[in-house]
């Protein structure tokens, strides 16, 4: 009953991030890239055209490990991203759950190029525009390893899935630097 719940909630997850088109979901791959292991989905539509990823992100917040779900459509703009476990302190780092501003943050953002993929910074110290979110006032650490494990999951996406042609984006430049792995 336990793992159905989990299955369930990680499905409705899934859906909630992809672009409506997708009608038909991958099972959950699980890869090797570069030192670290990263967990995806893929989405088609009618045709079996790809249409959308989902990707895991575990940054390790001030509460411990935060489950989230991001995904992205075809051009690799962030469609929607959905928390599914968090730990953080009441009306700090738990705003990350707790305020949809922050998730609606997120949608329609690209992946930058270079080292800073994507960054959660506050606005005064952020160094990129559209491929970034403002921090979480008052939850520095939460929103750090936010940053740092986006950075990293949007460096496998680019750099794993885009180039091994597993999704193809379109009208995006793709060759950046590998990123290397943030422990977790």
């Amino acid at each position: 009953p336990i793992d159905a719940a989990a299955k369930a909630k990680n499905d409705a997850a899934i859906m909630e991030v992809l672009p409506a088109a997708a009608v038909t979901i991958e099972e959950e791959r699980t890869v090797d890239f570069e030192g670290a292991s990263y967990t995806y989905n893929l989405a088609y539509d009618e045709q079996g055209n790809t249409v959308g990823c989902a990707i895991n992100v575990a940054p390790v917040g001030f509460g411990g490990p935060i489950a989230i779900k991001v995904g992205f459509d075809s051009k690799g703009v962030i469609w929607n991203t959905k928390v599914l476990s968090q730990a953080e302190t009441p009306g700090l780092g738990a705003k990350i759950s707790d305020e949809p501003s922050f998730a609606e943050a997120f949608v329609g953002k690209t992946i930058g190029e270079g080292e800073v993929l994507f960054e959660v910074a506050k606005p005064a110290n952020r160094v990129t525009e559209n491929n970034g979110v403002d921090a979480i006032s008052g939850a520095t650490t939460t929103s750090q390893a936010l940053g740092r494990t986006l950075n990293q999951r949007l460096g496998f996406y680019k750099n794993y899935l885009v180039k091994n042609a597993v999704v193809e984006v379109v009208d995006a430049v793709v060759e950046v630097e590998p990123v290397n792995p943030v422990e977790e």
